[in-house]
């Protein structure tokens, strides 16, 4: 090899390392980029019937009352009236003369808050924001673990999966959600009471956004539960992040549970239907061929090797305690989801 081949190979990895070195301002700017692409590309608009049960839902916030009122629907002389007058986003009520929602209540609600401080336009930011925090969040995960530039690789898979990218265009609740549990995964992989709480509160949100996903929480508490009994802090309630953990996220789950009441009569019934309906085990054997089909397809085959190396108990892929640990509940969230 020519020499000034091989200064110019040294320059290059030797530049590239110092780049690395700053792998925490690196993904700050890939979070802002994903942010701004989101803000930019942004459809600003309840462009889709989902969008539109998301925006409209925030206006009824706003209002203070989740019910449209329109008795009507009970004097038309065709069977079901009440149905024939709900929108895409909205069903009869138990009593036939109000509509409300059918989605879930958390994207809405940060929609409102950000609506009643900023105006209307502003609002249609929430998604893009929540873009940047998993791109930020996935690098945590990697930094919790002791594997920074593993978390930077990932944030930036993430950053770049067509998935997100197109989730990210429009008022719906994908990204927020999977930017809630990234937090609350990042934050609970930390050895703190604290970071506990703080992953608690990030899943009663995530909750709030999309409830179907309710298990991973008891996944998580039952995680941070072991790991309270592999250190001896099971036996202080007041030093337990598991304790922590769960107190904060039955937040979201009572606040759930409580909307579901108000709306529709029992707390176990929501627009996507009964507890019984969204957890039917039949639908999971459909459920891994059709994921694992869209996986393949939108990721590439490549993506396979990420979820393997969950299987792999070889310290060459998990080279810190702190990832050997993180391991169960990374590959236990997949299996959940």
């Amino acid at each position: 090899m020519h020499p000034l081949s091989a200064d110019g190979g040294s320059g290059t990895r030797s530049l590239l390392g110092r780049l690395l070195g700053h792998h925490a301002t690196l993904a700050v700017v890939l979070g802002l980029l994903v942010t701004v692409a989101g803000i930019t590309w942004n459809t600003n608009s309840a462009a889709g019937s989902d969008a539109y049960g998301y925006v409209s839902q925030v206006e009824l916030w706003l209002r203070g009352d989740l019910h449209i009122h329109q008795p009507f629907a009970l004097d038309v002389p065709w069977p079901r009236g009440p149905w024939t007058f709900a929108p895409l986003g909205y069903w009869p009520s138990p009593d036939g003369r109000r509509l409300v929602p059918t989605y879930s209540p958390g994207l809405p609600l940060l929609m409102a808050a950000v609506k009643a401080l900023g105006g209307h336009c502003l609002m249609f930011w929430v998604v893009p924001i929540t873009g940047g925090i998993l791109i930020l969040a996935t690098y945590g995960i990697g930094r919790r673990v002791g594997r920074p530039l593993v978390g930077l690789a990932a944030a930036w898979i993430v950053a770049t999966s067509p998935a997100v990218l197109f989730m990210l265009m429009a008022p719906m609740s994908d990204v927020p959600a999977s930017a809630a549990w990234a937090v609350a995964v990042a934050c609970l992989l930390g050895d703190t009471r604290r970071g506990a709480l703080l992953a608690g509160l990030a899943a009663s949100m995530a909750i709030l956004v999309r409830p179907n996903l309710v298990p991973l929480a008891a996944l998580l508490a039952l995680w941070a539960g072991w790991r309270d009994v592999a250190i001896g802090r099971w036996r202080m309630w007041s030093t337990s992040r598991a304790l922590s953990f769960g107190a904060a996220a039955s937040v979201g789950a009572i606040a759930v549970a409580v909307i579901n009441v108000r709306l529709n009569g029992s707390p176990f019934l929501s627009g996507y239907g009964n507890l019984s309906h969204l957890f039917d085990m039949t639908s999971v054997q459909p459920n891994i061929r059709v994921y694992a089909s869209w996986f393949v397809a939108t990721q590439t085959p490549l993506a396979l090797l990420g979820l393997l190396s969950l299987a792999v108990p070889a310290r060459v892929v998990w080279r810190t305690p702190q990832s050997r640990q993180a391991r169960w509940v990374l590959a236990g969230c997949v299996v959940v989801v």
